[in-house]
């Protein structure tokens, strides 16, 4: 299959779910509470924030120690290189 014929392929795949109302679209990012205000544009890091943690000073704070200490990257699998 080529590029063109894979993106006309695609295009009508997209065009029937949105007939179906079936495609997903992401939504703008709404204000988290009065106080916080909006989030920047593209940036959701408060996805799954249901305890409101993502405003704590503390919690920033653990992060960076952690990053300090254990630092980050990209790594394998647990089951080629442990659980850490």
């Amino acid at each position: 299959m080529n590029t063109d014929s894979l993106r006309a392929e695609l295009t009508a795949c997209l065009a029937a779910l949105e007939g179906e109302a079936r495609r997903r679209q992401l939504r703008p990012a709404e204000a988290l509470n009065e106080a916080q205000g909006p989030l920047p544009a593209g940036r959701n890091f408060a996805s799954n924030d249901y305890l409101g943690l993502r405003a704590e000073p503390w919690m920033a704070e653990a992060a960076i120690e952690a990053l300090r200490t254990q630092g980050t990257g990209a790594g394998a699998s647990r089951l080629i290189c442990g659980n850490h």
